[in-house]
C-alpha cells in the first residue's frame, strides 16, 4: 500500500498544482505540505493539525480527506502528541512562579480592595443624589416659566413641519417608485441561460443590457472557499474567502467571457451585475467547479 505521502502528492501533480499553488490555496505553510508529501508527519505541530492538514490537502486534490486519513490512521498518528507537553516546573521556569506569586499576594488583599471600592461607591451615590436633587428643584421652576411659552411655539411649528413633512414624503415616494420602476426594467433586459455542464465543468450565456457599474461577484457563505476570478482581457483576482467577505472583477463594453474557479462551491455564492446566479443541477454535488460565462452585450 503507497504512503499517504506518495497518495497525495500523485493527486497533486494530476492536478497540475505546485506546492506553492496549494499553500496559496490552503493557507498551509509549504514546509508543512513537503513534510507531508515526505512522509514526515512528525515535523507538523501535533495529530489534530496533522490530521487538518491531509485532510484539507486532500480535499483540494479532489480525494476524501476522512477517508484517506481513516485509512492510514496509524500513520498519521505517528510520533504526534494528542496533547500538549506538561508545563515546565516553577523551578526552572521562573516566569511561571513569578506568576503564581503575584496572584497569591493579588489573592490575599483582594477583600480589602472590594471593601474601600464598594464605601467609595456609596459616598458617590449619596452626593450625586444629593446633587440631583438641588438640580431637579431648579429645573422644575425652570421648565414651568417656560412651558407656556414652548406649547404655543410647538403648535405654529408643528403645523410648518407637517406641511413641509408631507411635501417630502410625497416627493420620496415618488423617487422611489421610479427607481423601482428603473431597475425592475433593466433585471428584466438582463437573462443568464445555463447552455451545458458537466457538473465539474459549466456553461452559461449572459445576454441583455448590463448596469453602467456591472461587476462578477464571487462571496463565502458557511465554511472557506479559494476562488478566483479571470476575464478574457486578462484581468484576474483570486482569494482564500470565508463567511461575508467576498471579490469581484469589473464588466466593462470589452469583456466578452468571464471565468469563475471555485475550490468549495457549497461555501461560495455566485452574483453578476446584482443577480445571484444558481449552480446547474448536474453540479450541485461537485466540490470544486469551473465555470464560464460568454457575455453578448448590445
Amino acid at each position: 500500500m503507497n504512503e499517504i505521502g506518495e497518495i497525495l502528492k500523485e493527486a497533486r501533480l494530476q492536478k497540475g498544482y505546485t506546492l506553492d499553488d496549494l499553500q496559496q490555496m490552503t493557507k498551509i505553510q509549504k514546509r508543512y505540505l513537503k513534510a507531508i508529501e515526505e512522509n514526515q508527519l512528525s515535523i507538523l505541530p501535533g495529530a489534530f493539525y496533522a490530521k487538518a492538514f491531509i485532510k484539507q490537502y486532500a480535499d483540494i486534490v479532489g480525494l476524501d480527506g476522512a477517508e484517506l486519513i481513516k485509512a492510514h490512521e496509524e500513520q498519521v498518528l505517528e510520533g504526534q502528541p494528542e496533547k500538549p507537553s506538561e508545563p515546565l516546573p516553577s523551578a526552572i521556569n521562573p516566569t511561571a512562579k513569578k506568576a503564581t506569586d503575584f496572584a497569591g499576594r493579588v489573592q490575599e488583599i483582594l477583600p480589602t480592595i472590594l471593601i474601600v471600592l464598594l464605601v467609595f461607591a456609596i459616598v458617590l451615590a449619596i452626593y450625586f443624589a444629593w446633587r440631583q436633587s438641588v438640580a431637579n428643584k431648579d429645573d422644575e421652576r425652570l421648565i414651568q416659566e417656560s412651558e407656556t411659552a414652548q406649547v404655543i411655539e410647538n403648535k405654529e411649528a408643528k403645523k410648518k413641519d407637517s406641511d413641509a413633512d408631507k411635501k417630502k414624503e410625497e416627493q420620496a415616494d415618488s423617487k422611489k417608485k421610479e427607481k423601482e420602476e428603473n431597475k425592475k426594467e433593466e433585471r428584466q433586459d438582463l437573462t443568464i441561460k445555463k447552455e451545458n455542464s458537466t457538473g465539474a465543468t459549466s456553461n452559461f450565456t449572459v445576454a441583455g443590457k448590463l448596469s453602467e457599474h456591472a461587476t462578477f461577484k464571487l462571496m463565502g457563505k458557511q465554511g472557506e472557499t479559494w476562488v478566483s476570478i479571470t476575464d478574457n482581457l486578462g484581468n484576474t483576482v483570486s482569494d482564500m474567502l470565508t463567511d461575508g467577505e467576498e471579490i469581484s472583477l469589473p464588466i466593462n463594453k470589452d469583456v466578452t467571457e468571464i471565468t469563475a474557479i471555485i475550490g468549495n462551491a457549497p461555501a461560495t455564492r455566485m452574483e453578476l451585475d446584482g443577480k445571484e446566479v444558481a449552480y446547474p443541477q448536474e453540479a450541485e454535488t461537485a466540490i470544486r467547479q469551473e465555470i464560464t460565462f460568454n457575455i453578448e452585450q448590445p
